[in-house]
Parts: C-alpha cells; sequence; structure tokens
C-alpha cells in the first residue's frame, strides 16, 4: 500500500511539473502585470491593450495573451519596437523569427547598389545611394571583376574574379572589403574547367551561394561557407536563384527555363508557374525582404526578345509587368532592356538598370506601392553614371 502511495505521489508531482512548465510563461511578472491590466477591457480593444503592455515591456510572451490567430501581429509590433536583433531568437513562434531578422537584416543594411562599370577599358567597381543618388567608385582593379555582391552586413562584397586573355581564363570567387581592401580568395575551381557566376549571400551572412559551368560541371549551384572550405553542391540544373528572406528557401530557373522552389538543402518544394504570361527565359531573380514577392526579368513568347522588368508572389499569382522596353531601336523612346535589379527600403522600391539609348539608359527607381495601389509605374528618377573621374 505505501509503494501505491508513493508511486501515485511521484506521479502527481511529475503532472505538477509538467504543468508548471509548459505554463511556465504565465508566472512572468510582465505577464501577470498585462493580465491584470487588461482583464477589464472591452473585447475591441483587448487587442490594443495586450500590445502597449508587450511592447512597453519588450517581452514577447505578453503576446501570449492574445492566443493564436493575434499573437503574430503583437510579435512583429514587439520586435519592431525593441531595435535589437537578438530578440528575434526570443520569439516563441520558430515562424515568426525569420521575419524579423529579415526585418533586421534590411534596416541595418546601408543601401548600396554595387555596379560593376567598364571605363576606360577597365571594369571598376562603385556603389550607389539610392537615396541621395551619391555615386563612388569603389576600386579600380587590375582583374576584371563581375557580379558582385554585398553581404547582409554590408560589410563584405563577394565577386568573380576573371584574370587572363584570350589564350586562357580563369575565373575565381573572392571577397573582399566594402573599400576595395582586404582581397583574397574563397573558392580557387580547377584551373580551365569551370565558370563562376552569380554569387548570393545567405541571409545570416555565413555561406555564399554560387553557380558553376564548364568541361564536366553544367550549371551547379553549390554553397561554401564565408568563412572558407569546400563547397556542397545544392542543385545540378540551375542558371539562376533567389534565395528567400530566411534563407530556408530558394527559387531556381533550369535549362528548360522552368521555375521551382527548393528547400535550402535542394529538395524540391513545387514547381512555380506564372499566373497569365507565358515567359520564355527569367534572370536576375531577386526576393523581397519580406518575402512576398519575386523582381525578376523575363521575356514573353510571341513579343520580341527584350528583358523586361516583373514581379509576383512565391505562389505564381500577381504577375505585373513594370517597364515597357522595346528593344534596341534608335528611333523608339522606349529602347533598351534591364540589366540589373536591387530591392531597396524594405521592398517597397525596386532599383533596376536599364541598357539602351540615352533616353532610357541608366539606374531607375520604380515605387513599387504607387504601381501595385494604382496600376501606374512611377519613375522617381534617373541617376546619371556619367561621375567626373576621381
Amino acid at each position: 500500500m505505501a509503494e501505491i502511495w508513493r508511486l501515485s505521489a511521484l506521479l502527481g508531482l511529475g503532472l505538477l511539473l509538467t504543468a508548471c512548465g509548459a505554463r511556465a510563461w504565465e508566472r512572468d511578472p510582465t505577464v501577470q502585470t498585462a493580465r491584470s491590466a487588461c482583464k477589464g477591457v472591452a473585447s475591441a480593444d483587448r487587442y490594443a491593450c495586450v500590445e502597449r503592455h508587450a511592447v512597453q515591456s519588450l517581452s514577447p510572451d505578453v503576446c501570449r495573451l492574445l492566443g493564436i490567430g493575434l499573437d503574430d501581429a503583437c510579435l512583429q509590433s514587439v520586435y519592431e519596437a525593441a531595435d535589437d536583433p537578438a530578440i528575434c531568437d526570443r520569439l516563441y513562434l520558430e515562424g515568426v523569427r525569420p521575419t524579423c531578422r529579415a526585418y533586421y537584416a534590411a534596416c541595418t543594411a546601408e543601401p548600396l547598389i554595387l555596379f560593376v562599370w567598364n571605363r576606360e577599358g577597365v571594369a571598376e567597381l562603385w556603389t550607389i545611394d539610392p537615396v541621395s543618388g551619391a555615386v563612388q567608385r569603389q576600386i579600380r582593379p587590375e582583374q576584371t571583376i563581375q557580379d558582385p555582391a554585398l553581404s547582409p552586413s554590408a560589410e563584405t562584397i563577394a565577386y568573380v574574379r576573371v584574370t587572363g586573355d584570350y589564350g586562357g581564363v580563369a575565373s575565381e570567387l573572392w571577397l573582399m572589403d566594402r573599400d576595395g581592401a582586404n582581397p583574397r580568395p574563397l573558392y580557387v575551381p580547377p584551373p580551365g574547367q569551370s565558370v563562376l557566376h552569380r554569387p548570393v549571400w545567405q541571409p545570416d551572412g555565413l555561406a555564399v551561394y554560387f553557380l558553376q559551368q564548364g568541361a564536366g560541371v553544367v550549371d551547379t549551384l553549390l554553397r561554401i561557407p564565408a568563412g572558407g572550405g569546400e563547397p556542397a553542391t545544392i542543385l545540378t540544373d540551375c542558371i539562376d536563384l533567389a534565395l528567400s528572406p530566411g534563407g530556408e528557401q530558394l527559387v531556381s530557373v533550369n535549362l528548360a527555363r522552368q521555375l521551382a522552389v527548393f528547400g535550402q538543402s535542394g529538395n524540391k518544394v513545387r514547381d512555380l508557374e506564372p499566373e497569365g504570361v507565358d515567359f520564355i527565359d527569367y534572370g536576375l531573380l531577386a526576393a523581397s525582404p519580406d518575402g512576398t514577392l519575386l523582381a525578376f526579368r523575363a521575356t514573353e513568347r510571341g513579343g520580341e526578345d527584350i528583358w523586361n522588368l516583373y514581379t509576383m508572389d512565391w505562389e505564381g499569382h500577381n504577375v505585373q509587368r513594370l517597364t515597357d522596353l522595346k528593344g534596341f531601336h534608335p528611333l523608339s523612346s522606349g529602347s533598351g532592356q534591364v540589366s540589373g535589379l536591387a530591392w531597396a527600403w524594405g521592398g517597397t522600391w525596386l532599383v533596376y538598370s536599364v541598357d539602351g539609348q540615352a533616353g532610357q539608359s541608366g539606374i531607375w527607381l520604380a515605387d513599387l506601392r504607387e504601381y501595385l495601389f494604382t496600376g501606374q509605374l512611377f519613375i522617381m528618377s534617373d541617376l546619371d553614371l556619367h561621375v567626373n573621374s576621381q
């Protein structure tokens, strides 16, 4: 009988401890204060009351008082008010953490656009500040620089370093500081066996994705740690890509010019079919910082072979064409094609470049909110690239 009593006591204690552990957040003083303060508030005002206490205390657990369906919006208010990316690790909803990290990445990274300008026979690396329009040369290298990509911290540039001539060209993945200092190789493929292009930073800055082509290596997507090491093969049929803000998924274009969504390890999630538009080619895929949209350049079937700028969501819905370029026609004011693009200001603007005649050639800013809300595209300004020599 005593044994049964002890067993029952231990079982009861175990259940008590489990219950206490599962509801431990309720014993937090900030949660108790918010519960007491909002207890008698009308149901229509209860959300505002709980959110106010959560923001004031910067305690994500206070949002639990709202229940499923409302607490994710409350958590957003808390992490935006915290002004500290460390709060992302304190969020109890794992699904909100990537959005939180993407928010701080967009806030902390300087809004600089990198581009390569071939001036006087030398490929120079320049930056452009989309806020002020200031253009500054960062580096005038001896080697050719292709596809520069700024890290999430805005401190390091990944780029493809090309050396050699028609007798033999070497293509390597390098890193350097943003001002051009401390250039160092990250990946050097076997001589003459591959061409590298399109480096893309992992959102946490710990790795770099890049594409590799060449003898025995056809359109392969690789990922390499930013600190160095051996690259891992992610996909074996990939000619372009975009990473989601959290890095959990990527969109890939294959040789057949088909889009698909993959996990970060290369497992296929689903095909991606743009709705209502028949595209024949894609390029320069880029995900918006909030993860809602994909921007890309593409050509449509039945038209001319022209790269125009488009956006759509990650399901292929709401395809929007943002430019009306007509190719390189000397008598057309719309002559040109999209040659580059980047997101700015948390995804409310697109920065894109156009190659073409003088009327269109340059770097352009598009207010995406105006386009999506009114059906019209407003060009803010055309930034002059004819800068003075330094």
